[in-house]
């Protein structure tokens, strides 16, 4: 019952001290947050929140060679290069999506016409002949369409590379300019 006794006297203690401990920081803390206290000078930062000097907050400091609003323009010119290489992408695949449209039905108007090609061949001989040759022009214009596809994406991917590739180039040639 005495080591119990001790046990409860000595937690009580501890959280006593630990809260007047906590009092006492908040106490000294109080301070920093009144008005006359403040690391800012208020009058200052008013003066900088005027419409006139708006701008101000934004304006880059200069580091050494390079100054703060050229890396900014740096960037958007980065930014305006990634949207026109996406736009260019953009249309090639598009060029390529209304290919394959395109594709897709010739591809139905031809089995329509190899059906009805089928139906009037005169013996079994001759529609199987018909079939053969179906089937191997089926496979050449679907090799030359598969090309083409190819061909379309890649002039594409080449596009876009080349409006980032310029991009990179005109930093470099900004970066040795600075």
């Amino acid at each position: 019952a005495l080591h119990n006794f001790r046990l409860t006297f000595m937690l009580r203690r501890s959280i006593y001290a630990s809260t007047q401990s906590m009092m006492t920081a908040y106490e000294r803390a109080k301070p920093m947050f009144a008005l006359d206290n403040t690391p800012f000078d208020l009058s200052k930062m008013a003066e900088m929140m005027e419409a006139s000097d708006f701008s101000k907050m934004f304006e880059m400091p200069e580091l050494g060679p390079l100054k703060g609003n050229a890396i900014l323009d740096g960037q958007r010119k980065n930014v305006e290069a990634m949207i026109k290489a996406q736009q260019v992408a953009s249309a090639g695949y598009q060029t390529m999506f209304d290919k394959q449209i395109a594709m897709m039905q010739d591809v139905f108007s031809g089995m329509q016409g190899q059906i009805a090609d089928m139906s009037k061949a005169p013996t079994a001989t001759d529609a199987a002949a018909n079939q053969v040759e179906a089937v191997r022009k089926t496979y050449e214009d679907a090799m030359a369409n598969l090309n083409e596809l190819a061909e379309i994406a890649q002039k594409a991917n080449a596009e876009a590379f080349a409006v980032i590739k310029g991009r990179v180039e005109e930093s470099f040639s900004e970066l040795k300019a600075a």
